[in-house]
C-alpha cells in the first residue's frame, strides 16, 4: 500500500499518486479540496464504464450472432431493406421449389406420353401387318384382338396419369401456371397440349344433297387417308360419292347409277372381294335386290352388279357363318324373316337364304349380343342369337319396338352390349344387356318420335353418349352418359328443317368425333365439327380382324402417332422453359440472399478491432474508478 501523506498534504498538495495527471491539475486549478458530499471523478468513471459495458454488449451480441442488425434501432433503413431482400429471397426460394414441383409433374407427363407413342406405334405395327393380304381371317382376329386390348390400355394411361392428386392427360388440366416470382405476374402459364373432345359441337359447313338421301356412310374410298361419303337417293336411283378434303369439308358429289326403279333406301360398305379397298351394298326397294359396286380403290367404283333380295328395305354387313368372308343382311318386309346373302368372298354372293329371325321391321341390326364372338341379329321385336354357320335361334320375343334404326354400345360400364332403339312410333328405348343375348327396358329418351340415334363417345371420358334426331325438331340432340346407363341431355345443333341420318366420324382428321346429318327440306348434308380441348381422348374405333379395317385404321393410327409426337414437342418445350426459369430463379434468389447477408451480417474484423480498443478502455475506467474511490477512504482514515 502506498505511504498516507499528513492532513497538509491532503488539503494543499498538487499531484496525488491517487490521480492522474489531468485530475491533479484540475485540482490545482479549482482549488478546492477534497469534497466529501459527492466523488464525481467516480460518477465520470461510471458513466464511462457503463457506456463502454454496452458498447461491448453490442459488440459481444454482433459478434455471437454473426448479424450487424440485431434489434430495429440498429440501423432501421437497413433493416427495412433487409427485410424486404428477405422475403424476395424466401419468396424465390418457394418459387424454385415450385418449379421444381413443375419439372417433376411434366416428367411424368412425359414419360405417360413416351408410352402412349409406343401403344400407338404398335398399333400402327398390327394394322400394317393385318393389311398384308397373305394372313387369313382368323390370323387377323389374333391381331385385332391385341389392338383392341392396347386401345384400351392406351387410354387407361391417359385417364389415370397424375401428379399427387392432379390429373394430367385427361383434359381436367387446361392450363398449368408455375408461381416463380415475387408478385402474381412473376410466374408463367402453358399447357400439356393433345387434343380431346369435349362433346360439344359447331355448326361450320353444308353441302347439297340429292333428294330423298338415305343412310349415309363414311369411309376411305381413294387411299389417302381422309375420310369420304357414300350416300343412296331414293329418287335419283344412284350413289353418291363426295371425297373428304380432310378439313371436315367435301368436294361435289360423284354418282353412279342403280338402274331406274331401283329406289335404294339403305347403304352399306364393306371389302367383299377381300382386296382390301371398301366396296358398297344397296338395298334398292324398288325391285327388291341388293346391288354391289365394287371399288377400285381410287375413289371409283365399277358398274353395279345386283343380287335378288326379296322385300328388302334396309341393309348391314356383316360375317354370320365365320368364314372370314362378309354377307350381306337384310329385312325381308314380305315374308318378316331376317334374309342373308352369304358372301363369297370374290365379291359375288351366293343365293339369298331365309333364317328363323324373323323380322317383321324395314331394319334389322347386326351386334354379338352374348359376347361368343358370333354375330347376331334384332330387328327391335325380337333377337336371335348366331350358331356361327349362318342360321339363329331366337333368344327373345317380348320386345315390340317397330325399330326404325338404332345402335349398340355399353351404357352402364358392366362389359355387356346394350341396345338404344329408335321405334317408328314414340321415344327412343334405352335397353341393358344380361349377358347372355336378352335385354331389359331401363329407360326413354326424347319426347318426339324418332329419325335416328347413333352411340359415341363424343367427349372423350371413355362414357358412350347419344346423338339422336327427332320428328319435328330442327336439330341434332347430344345427350352425355352418365355411366350407369342414364344420359344427361348437352345441347341441340339446328338445322333448316327435320334432320335424319346423322351419322359420326372424324372429317377433320383431328381425332375427335364430327357429326353430319341430312336435311331433307333443303336437301343438305350438314357437318357439326367437334369441338376440342387440350388432353388425350380414346383412339377412335377401328377393326383390324380385315384387310380392308387394318387399312383404313393405318392412317389413322399414323396421324395418332404424329398427334402423339407434337405433344411430347410441347410438353418438352415447357420442360425446358421451366427448367431456364429454374436456373435463372436459384440465381435471384442467390443474389438476393448475398444482398440481405451484405447488409446484415458483421464485419467480423472491424467489430473484433472495435472489441479490443472498447475492452483496454474499459479496463482503464475500471482503474480510475478505483483510485476515485480511494480518495475517499483516505479522508476516512484520516478523520478517524
Amino acid at each position: 500500500m502506498s505511504k498516507i501523506p499528513s492532513k497538509a498534504n491532503i488539503a494543499f498538495s498538487g499531484e496525488m499518486d491517487s490521480f492522474t495527471a489531468d485530475e491533479s491539475s484540475q485540482l490545482k486549478n479549482s482549488r478546492m479540496g477534497i469534497p466529501l458530499g459527492s466523488n464525481s471523478i467516480a460518477l465520470h468513471g461510471i458513466t464511462n464504464l457503463n457506456r463502454l459495458n454496452n458498447q461491448l454488449s453490442d459488440v459481444f451480441e454482433r459478434l455471437s450472432s454473426g448479424l450487424r442488425i440485431n434489434h430495429a434501432s440498429d440501423d432501421p433503413a437497413g433493416l427495412a431493406v433487409a427485410t424486404k431482400t428477405q422475403t424476395d429471397s424466401q419468396i424465390l426460394a418457394q418459387g424454385t421449389r415450385n418449379l421444381n414441383d413443375g419439372i417433376s409433374l411434366l416428367n411424368i407427363a412425359d414419360a405417360a406420353l413416351s408410352s402412349l407413342g409406343g401403344i400407338v406405334t404398335r398399333l400402327t405395327e398390327l394394322a400394317e401387318e393385318a393389311g398384308n393380304g397373305a394372313l387369313s381371317y382368323s390370323q387377323r382376329k389374333v391381331l385385332n384382338e391385341e389392338a383392341q386390348s392396347l386401345a384400351t390400355e392406351y387410354f387407361r394411361i391417359a385417364q389415370s396419369t397424375k401428379f399427387e392428386s392432379r390429373y394430367l392427360l385427361d383434359g381436367s388440366m387446361q392450363s398449368l401456371h408455375l408461381q416463380t416470382g415475387t408478385d402474381a405476374n412473376g410466374g408463367f402459364t402453358s399447357n400439356l397440349g393433345g387434343v380431346k373432345g369435349t362433346g360439344t359441337f359447331s355448326s361450320s359447313y353444308t353441302f347439297t344433297a340429292s333428294a330423298n338421301t338415305w343412310t349415309p356412310q363414311s369411309g376411305d374410298f381413294d387411299g389417302d387417308g381422309i375420310l369420304d361419303l357414300a350416300s343412296v337417293s331414293s329418287t335419283a336411283n344412284a350413289v353418291f360419292i363426295n371425297h373428304g378434303n380432310g378439313d371436315g369439308t367435301f368436294a361435289a358429289s360423284i354418282s353412279y347409277a342403280l338402274g331406274a326403279g331401283a329406289t335404294a333406301q339403305g347403304i352399306a360398305l364393306g371389302d367383299f372381294n377381300n382386296d382390301g379397298i371398301l366396296d358398297i351394298s344397296t338395298a334398292n326397294t324398288g325391285n327388291f335386290s341388293v346391288g354391289i359396286l365394287l371399288g377400285n380403290g381410287n375413289g371409283t367404283f365399277k358398274a353395279q352388279v345386283t343380287y335378288t333380295a326379296t322385300g328388302v328395305f334396309s341393309n348391314v354387313v356383316g360375317d354370320v357363318n365365320n368364314d372370314g368372308n362378309l354377307d350381306v343382311i337384310f329385312a325381308d318386309q314380305i315374308s318378316g324373316d331376317a334374309s342373308i346373302l352369304l358372301g363369297n368372298g370374290d365379291g359375288t354372293f351366293a343365293v339369298e337364304i331365309s333364317t328363323t329371325a324373323k323380322s317383321s321391321s324395314r331394319v334389322v341390326l347386326a351386334e354379338d349380343f352374348n359376347g361368343d364372338g358370333i354375330l347376331d341379329l334384332t330387328d327391335g321385336k325380337s333377337f336371335h342369337l348366331g350358331n356361327g354357320d349362318g342360321t339363329f335361334v331366337q333368344s327373345q320375343t317380348t320386345l315390340n319396338l317397330g325399330l326404325q334404326s338404332g345402335d349398340f354400345a355399353d351404357f352402364n360400364g358392366d362389359g355387356i352390349v346394350d341396345l338404344i332403339s329408335a321405334p317408328s312410333a314414340g321415344h327412343h328405348i334405352i335397353y341393358l344387356g344380361n349377358g347372355d343375348g336378352t335385354f331389359s327396358q331401363f329407360a326413354s329418351i326424347g319426347i318426339n318420335t324418332s329419325a335416328g340415334v347413333l352411340a359415341e363417345d363424343f367427349n372423350g371420358d371413355g362414357i358412350v353418349d347419344l346423338a339422336k334426331t327427332e320428328t319435328g325438331t330442327t336439330a341434332v340432340k347430344v345427350y352425355l352418359g352418365n355411366g350407369d346407363g342414364t344420359f344427361s341431355f348437352s345441347a341441340c345443333y339446328f338445322m333448316a328443317g327435320d334432320g335424319k341420318h346423322t351419322i359420326a366420324a372424324d372429317y377433320t382428321n383431328d381425332g375427335v368425333f364430327d357429326l353430319l346429318s341430312f336435311q331433307g327440306a333443303v336437301n343438305k348434308f350438314y357437318i357439326f365439327k367437334g369441338n376440342t380441348e387440350f388432353g388425350v381422348g380414346p383412339i377412335l374405333p377401328f377393326d383390324l380382324s380385315t384387310q380392308a379395317g387394318a387399312l383404313q385404321a393405318l392412317p389413322m393410327f399414323e396421324r395418332k402417332v404424329d398427334q402423339i409426337s407434337v405433344q411430347r414437342g410441347q410438353v418438352g418445350g415447357f420442360l425446358s422453359r421451366t427448367e431456364s426459369a429454374l436456373r435463372s430463379t436459384q440465381s435471384l434468389a442467390d443474389q438476393f440472399q448475398a444482398a440481405y447477408s451484405r447488409i446484415v451480417d458483421v464485419d467480423v474484423a472491424a467489430d473484433t478491432a472495435e472489441l479490443t480498443r472498447l475492452q483496454i478502455l474499459s479496463d482503464a475506467n475500471t482503474a480510475i474508478l478505483a483510485q476515485a474511490n480511494l480518495q475517499l477512504q483516505l479522508v476516512l482514515d484520516l478523520l478517524g
